[in-house]
Formats: C-alpha cells, sequence, structure tokens
C-alpha cells in the first residue's frame, strides 16, 4: 500500500511496514533522518526540541521518521532508503523526557515507537498529534549562537513550512507583539496567543486540501508514453486503481517507478517500473515490497525486472522475479517462502581480485603451492555474528571437514603413498571471538609434513563489513612432496605432479568448504541472511616463496602438470586465480558445471588459449 497522507503514514509505521513510505516526498507533516538524534552532543537535543515544536505548531502534527535516508531530487527531499539501526541507539523514554522538558507547553499524546522491519532490524519514529488551540503556540528555549547553548530567558517559536523546520522571524515576532500591545492594552497571553496562531498558520506553507492528483507517466519526461501504454496494457488484464504518486527515478538513475493504488481492498497495488532499453513491467505491491527488501530499500542496488521489449505482469503469487541494471549486477528475486523473498546472483566469472584475496598469507614460509577458495559473503546483518565454542567442536568432531581430508589422502594414495592424517586441529592461524582457524597436516614416515589442509573464518569488522571464509590445500615444500612419492611415480611428471583435474576438484571442495560449511560457524542459519553486495568466491592458485629466504621461487608447473592445456606466452606462472559470482548454495552437479565454466576462463586469461571446453 502506498502512503499519501499522514494518518496512511501512521498506520504503516504502526503496522510494521515502513517500506511503504519510500518514493513519498517530505512536507508539512512527514520529516524523514537517516539516523536517529545523538542525544551526546547538546546541539542535537536543541534540533529535536524545535523539530517536534515545529510539528505542534501544525494544525493536523505530523511525524519525524527516524532510520529513512532521502535523495535530492529537483530541490524535493523525497524518502529513498530505509537504513535500520539497534533499538540500543534509541532511549524512547529520553527522547520523551526532553520533548516534555524542552518545549513549552509541553505537546500533548506525543509517543516515540518502533517500526520493526523484519530480521530484527527496525527504525523509529516520533509522531506528534493535533494540539489543543488553545496551547498554541510551541515555544523552545532560543539558541544563542554556540550549538547546544540556550538562554534561559528568552524563547524562539518554530515554524514547520513544506519540508523544513525553521525559527519564526524576529521581525514577525516583534510584529505580533507589538499588535497585541495596542490592541489589548498589555501583551497578554491570551492575545499572543492568538496573533501567534494566525501568524504560524500564515507563515506555513499548508498542503491544499485537495492536492491535484497524479497523473500516469508524470515526472518521467519521454518514458512517460511508455508508462501510460503500460497502465493500459495492465488494466486489460488485472484491476488497477489511479496513480497514487509521480513518477520518480531512483537515486544512480537506472531505471524509472509509479506507484498506483489497489483498485480495491481485495485487490493488491501496483507499481509501474522500467530500466534502460526495457519496456516497463507491472509488479504487484507485495513483490514490489520484498524487491525493496532484498535490496536494503534501494531498487538501484538490486535492479528492474527484466522485460525486453513487452509488457510483463508479475503478479502477487509469483516465484521468481528476473532482475538486471542494479548495482549487484543480474540476479533474480526468489521466493522460498509465503512470506520470504531472497536476492541471489546470476552466475558470472571474471578476474577481479577480491578484498580479501591475500588474508592468511603472511606464513613464517610460504608453501610451494597454495590452491585456496577464499568467500566474500557481504550478509546485510552482523551485529549478532559469532563463533561459538559450540560451533568449534561441531567443526573438529562432525564430519564436516571430512571432505577436504578424504582428497588429501587420494592423492597421496593415486601416488602409492599411505600417510597419516592428523586431527583437525586449531591454528596455525589466528583463533578468537572473531576468527578461526583449524588445519590437518598429513605426515609421511618419521613425522614429515606433505600436505596441509586448512580452513578460517573472519567475521566483519572496522575495515571490512563482509564475512570471509578460506579453505585451502598447501604442499608446503615441493622437495618433501617428491621424495615421499613411491619409486614408480619418482620423476614422472605424470604421477608426480598434480593433474589440472586433481587441481579441479580440490577446487570443487575447497569451493563448497568455503560457502556452504564455513559459513554455519558465524551464524546458526546462514541461508536466511539477506545481502547486502554480491557474494563472491575467489579461486587461486600460488606458487612460491618469501623472497626474504633468498630460495629459487617455484612456479606453478613445477607442481602441477599444465601439459593437457598446451602452452601459454606467460610462463613461468607463479599465480593464476578467477573470481565467480554466484550463490554459496547450489546442487554438486551446478557446481560442477560452473567450474568447469571457470576453470576454462581461467585457463584463457593466464594465456592458455589452446585449451577447449570439458564436457
Amino acid at each position: 500500500m502506498v502512503v499519501t497522507d499522514l494518518q496512511q503514514a501512521r498506520v504503516a509505521l504502526r503496522d510494521n511496514r515502513p517500506m511503504d513510505l519510500l518514493g513519498l516526498r517530505e512536507r508539512t507533516w512527514i520529516d524523514a533522518k537517516r539516523d536517529p538524534y545523538e542525544l551526546k552532543n547538546p546541539a542535537n537535543i536543541e534540533e529535536l526540541a524545535k523539530d517536534v515544536a515545529g510539528f505542534a505548531n501544525v494544525a493536523d502534527g505530523g511525524l519525524i521518521v527516524l532510520g529513512i535516508g532521502t535523495r535530492l531530487e529537483d530541490g524535493v527531499e523525497i524518502l529513498d532508503r530505509v537504513s535500520p539501526f539497534p533499538r540500543s541507539a534509541v532511549n524512547l523514554k529520553q527522547y520523551g523526557d526532553l520533548i516534555r522538558e524542552r518545549i513549552t507547553p509541553a505537546p500533548r499524546g506525543v509517543t516515540v515507537e518502533w517500526s520493526d522491519c523484519g530480521d530484527g532490524a527496525s527504525i523509529a519514529f516520533i509522531d506528534i498529534p493535533s494540539q489543543p488551540s488553545s496551547n498554541f503556540p510551541y515555544v523552545v528555549a532560543a539558541p544563542v549562537g554556540k550549538a547546544g547553548k540556550v538562554n534561559a530567558f528568552t524563547v524562539t517559536i518554530p515554524i514547520r513550512e513544506s519540508d523544513n523546520t525553521h525559527w519564526m522571524p524576529r521581525t514577525e515576532i516583534q510584529r505580533l507583539l507589538h499588535l497585541g500591545w495596542v490592541a489589548s492594552g498589555m501583551p497578554s497571553l491570551e492575545s499572543l496567543t492568538h496573533l501567534v496562531k494566525e501568524a504560524v498558520a500564515d507563515a506555513r506553507e499548508e498542503t491544499p486540501t485537495t492536492p491535484p492528483r497524479p497523473t500516469v507517466g508524470q515526472g518521467l519526461g519521454p518514458r512517460g508514453p511508455e508508462f501510460q501504454d503500460a497502465y493500459t496494457a495492465l488494466g486489460r488484464v488485472a484491476p488497477v486503481g489511479e496513480p497514487s504518486s509521480e513518477g520518480f527515478w531512483d537515486e544512480d538513475g537506472r531505471g524509472a517507478f509509479q506507484h498506483f493504488a489497489p483498485a480495491s481492498p481485495s485487490h493488491p497495488g501496483w507499481v509501474l517500473c522500467a530500466a534502460p532499453a526495457q519496456h516497463p513491467a507491472a509488479v504487484a505491491q507485495p513483490v514490489w515490497d520484498a524487491l525493496l527488501l532484498a535490496g536494503g530499500g534501494t531498487i538501484a542496488r538490486i535492479g528492474y525486472p527484466l522485460t525486453g521489449r513487452r509488457h510483463v505482469v508479475i503478479g502477487k503469487d509469483a516465484k521468481v522475479v528476473e532482475l538486471g541494471a542494479g548495482r549487484w549486477g543480474p540476479g533474480r528475486l526468489v521466493r522460498r517462502t509465503e512470506q520470504e523473498w531472497f536476492w541471489e546472483p546470476e552466475p558470472s566469472i571474471g578476474f577481479e581480485t577480491t578484498r580479501a584475496s591475500r588474508n592468511w598469507t603472511a606464513d613464517i614460509k610460504s608453501p610451494h603451492l597454495r590452491i585456496r577458495a577464499i568467500a566474500t559473503l557481504p550478509w546485510a546483518e552482523t551485529a549478532d555474528l559469532e563463533i561459538t565454542s559450540d560451533q568449534r567442536l561441531d567443526l573438529v568432531n562432525s564430519d564436516m571437514l571430512a571432505p577436504l581430508t578424504q582428497t588429501m589422502l587420494q592423492l597421496s594414495k593415486r601416488r602409492g603413498v599411505r600417510l597419516v592424517n592428523s586431527r583437525w586441529t586449531a591454528g596455525p592461524h589466528r583463533n578468537a571471538l572473531d576468527a578461526a582457524s583449524y588445519s590437518s597436516t598429513l605426515t609421511a614416515d618419521g613425522g614429515t609434513p606433505v600436505l596441509t589442509g586448512e580452513v578460517m573464518v573472519a567475521l566483519p569488522n572496522a575495515l571490512d563489513s563482509t564475512l570471509v571464509t578460506c579453505a585451502e590445500l598447501r604442499v608446503e615444500d615441493a622437495a618433501v612432496w617428491m621424495s615421499t612419492l613411491a619409486p614408480t611415480a619418482r620423476g614422472t611428471a605424470s604421477k608426480a605432479h598434480l593433474t589440472w583435474e586433481e587441481v579441479m576438484e580440490i577446487f570443487l571442495t575447497t569451493w563448497t568448504a568455503a560457502t556452504e560449511m564455513l559459513p554455519g560457524l558465524a551464524s546458526a542459519a546462514p541461508s536466511k541472511h539477506r545481502w547486502a553486495d554480491t557474494p563472491k568466491v575467489e579461486l587461486r592458485l600460488t606458487a612460491g616463496v618469501e623472497p626474504a629466504f633468498r630460495e629459487p621461487t617455484p612456479a606453478l608447473a613445477d607442481l602441477i602438470d599444465f601439459a593437457p592445456l598446451g602452452a601459454s606466452d606467460r610462463e613461468p606462472l607463479s599465480e593464476m586465480a578467477v573470481t565467480i559470482a554466484a550463490p554459496p548454495r547450489m546442487s554438486e552437479s551446478a557446481r560442477r558445471v560452473l567450474l568447469k565454466r571457470a576453470m576454462l576462463r581461467m585457463e584463457h586469461g593466464f594465456g592458455f588459449v589452446a585449451a577447449i571446453k570439458r564436457p
């Protein structure tokens, strides 16, 4: 439901539907602020009193919404995105006490309340109801020029005009005092109250009683006729009401949208929207709300329904919505349950180096070969993430790490060597409340380390807002690896070296661990988290030692057999990588298909242009 007046806005907020306010312009009865008032700063206490008194001086009162950001459009502030904050950020009682303390007379019936956004996120709002006319005007202590400093013996009058609250001009107050003095022979409270009340009404930019109704396509310029055609087409297949808002462009200019009222209480409202080079789509209001929620309150992040050049109608019972033109790239909105929708990226492959690609590489001595999958998972809700002792025990005592152990054992078994695997234990990297590292080493007779597997997790912090997970296999020393092989394998590249198929199997195992198993260390329900950006996994091969050790730097070809790929003009290679944007969870068959595509892209990108697609 699209909000069009003060009463509807009050109902939407109390029904925990703050998304319904998006697209509304700030006006006499509503003011939106992205962040709550920080009451440790005296200037913000002054601002709170001023804003509330300004609405108290409006005939119908108004709302101050905390947790909705705005964008400037043609000089008007438009409510644009929901920005929830922890409930600890607002002390409702303190707000109420300050309002009663700082405004004279204390406005009646003012409430400070929460409006839930789902998934434990909330915004707050201050509701200032219509005040008794006998109490006008509402005044606050006058500022003295220094932020947070007021004069206890002087007052001033906040006035709400259109989308702004300001002080009544000194000359206007002087005129009112003069008129009151002359009219009554003395500045009586009754005469001054009457005169100031009239001035407040004159100074205010009142919203017309019957504002002009918006028209289809209004405000969308050359795209207006397309929206008119789409509106006509929608009316042929579904009941639709009149426009309930003007048309808007999103904050990035990626697309346009316009809201339409329900045809009746039993039917949903609609939104017409369109990205560049796409025909407008008609989206039922419940699905549009799900799009905004999945995109963190901003349609520009998640994108618009893909339509091509034909009319598309997406009803309230839709299961999947294909999307494009968003900041996060191509993807889809998927309905998992009746009420739960989640965004998933369309799988794509590139060579972007993720910020976390060098995490956990500060070893005492770099391994001669590192095969790793490192995932960046930008969850929208991260405040409650923790790595508990129970989750750590489950990790090392269950079979979750068995696939990585089995992959390492198979590498040696194929070469006629039976290595001994150790238990998974903490380290060698950091273990703390916000980090985990567990490893297992395969050793030859005599306890010589041959292969190491490690899994790692880092919770979001001040420098990085994403959850980062990593699973890898390491050959610590090429000479040790070679010396432990069975005699029939020594010196034979086809047996001593890892095959390209074995590298792919290692990537499949580490990728699955990083995206499906390790997120469970940080959250009991990883699949329930919404995204704040696109999840990615980087598959990386690295060979070498730190230059400080003054040893010959191995190349990947010293331990991997690249012969089936042909020659590369970039040899010797010490590093290869490819980055995949994809849903963390998928079937093994789907992951294998995507892995083959990614490996072929990596081969071609690093000079193996003769490499061919695998079946």
